[in-house]
């Protein structure tokens, strides 16, 4: 079958779960949230939400019903800059309606898809696993995460992949930009910059590192203005948020016993 018309049906696929709110993860109120706080002028970091609740403060759209949805309430967002970006949109776009920015949100994710599957496609077309992306394409669990229960893993992927499908290239630059809205739309990625010393064909390795940082920190300098609240958001990220984590899990159980 030709790549293009098995692409498209992946997609198709995924439009299934466009209908409704998501059942398996209430996310994405947390997403509207900051999203109608950044509409109304006000900094993501600047408040928790049980303290705005408090403030006094009016914001249509942000109001009791919403605010009871949160998993999260009493704890700073963990969301980057890109990420936050897409939440801001679906705020102005549809500033009262939850059922709007859930299906921006998730056409951005759709988006995103494509261009993991395109990636995913050019990087093994030569090689002895050239349909190896099709695991990737109809794997239920993929599906359901990112369209299904909208979380931005989706757009981390999509914008990681295009960055080594450029950096094949040898376009440092271009490569480690990409990189680092990668890094921007959810941290995880970051780990894995450093590896590029690793990739012998290209030649100009510390231009793709120190590239990759200067955007990176140069995304999140909007997030700076409440840097605090940044670092808490980190400390809670880092320690607090770990879900199947499998032999890690084991490993920290015997660093402190």
């Amino acid at each position: 079958m030709k790549v293009g018309y098995l692409i498209g049906v992946a997609l198709l696929v995924r439009l299934l779960f466009f209908n409704g709110l998501p059942l398996l993860s209430d996310d994405v109120y947390r997403f509207i949230w900051d999203g109608r706080l950044m509409a109304n002028g006000i900094h993501p970091f600047q408040y928790i939400p049980s303290d705005f609740m408090k403030s006094g403060i009016e914001i249509r759209g942000i109001d009791q019903a919403l605010f009871e949805r949160l998993n999260s309430p009493d704890f700073f967002t963990i969301y980057p800059p890109v990420s936050q970006a897409v939440f801001w949109l679906g705020a102005k776009i549809f500033p009262t309606s939850v059922i709007g920015c859930v299906t921006l949100f998730r056409i951005v994710l759709l988006f995103f898809e494509g261009v993991v599957l395109y990636s995913l496609y050019v990087l093994g077309k030569n090689g002895k696993y050239s349909n190896a992306w099709l695991h990737y394409a109809f794997n239920p669990l993929v599906i359901v995460e990112t369209i299904g229960n909208i979380h931005f893993e989706g757009a981390m992927i999509g914008l990681f992949l295009c960055s080594i499908v450029v950096l094949v290239k040898q376009k440092a630059v271009a490569s480690s930009s990409l990189a680092a809205l990668s890094v921007a739309s959810k941290l995880l990625t970051a780990m894995f910059i450093p590896f590029v010393f690793c990739y012998k064909p290209l030649s100009k390795r510390w231009v793709y590192l120190l590239t990759s940082m200067f955007f990176s920190l140069l995304l999140f300098v909007p997030l700076l203005v409440h840097y605090e609240s940044m670092l808490a958001s980190l400390s809670l990220y880092a320690n607090t948020f770990e879900f199947n984590a499998s032999i890690y899990y084991l490993a920290k159980w015997l660093s402190v016993n």
